[in-house]
């Protein structure tokens, strides 16, 4: 009987050890740029498409709940991206693509950009993404710079 108290109790202190601890130690989430989409006029608004992708290095499922971050261009703010309540789930150590997450874009700042795109001319432009994610309590900075075709 002795035995069996001891064994309880060692049983209720790993498992106590394990609620306290689940949750307080996960990794950090790897995010990486996978694709700046095309403009679309929608409602009479100019929209960005963006697609980015997440690595869960932990072994639960994490759930972003909130992705919220601005886009610059050669330092002026030209559009800014949001998605509350998003519900993303990223099961445990796998990478996840999010498609087609949509921003609002400042016509008057990309102007310049537009110009020389009907005039025939492109360019290669750097956008600096810089912002957060959240997943479920961690926040997740966002601050990324990519290339694309204007």
């Amino acid at each position: 009987m002795n035995n069996l108290l001891k064994f309880g109790l060692f049983g209720l202190a790993l498992y106590g050890f394990y609620t306290v601890t689940v949750g307080r130690t996960l990794k950090r989430l790897e995010l990486y740029f996978e694709d700046l989409g095309q403009l679309k006029l929608k409602d009479g608004l100019m929209y960005l498409y963006v697609s980015l992708g997440v690595e869960n290095p932990n072994k639960q499922q994490v759930t972003i709940n909130e992705i919220n971050f601005d886009i610059y261009q050669d330092g002026k703010n030209v559009g800014r991206i949001t998605k509350y309540d998003a519900n993303i789930i990223i099961p445990g150590r796998s990478r996840k693509s999010i498609n087609n997450i949509r921003g609002r874009v400042n016509l008057i700042q990309l102007a310049s950009n537009y110009i020389r795109l009907f005039s025939g001319q492109s360019d290669e432009k750097e956008f600096k993404l810089q912002g957060y994610l959240k997943a479920g309590n961690m926040t997740i900075p966002v601050n990324k710079t990519i290339s694309a075709l204007v």
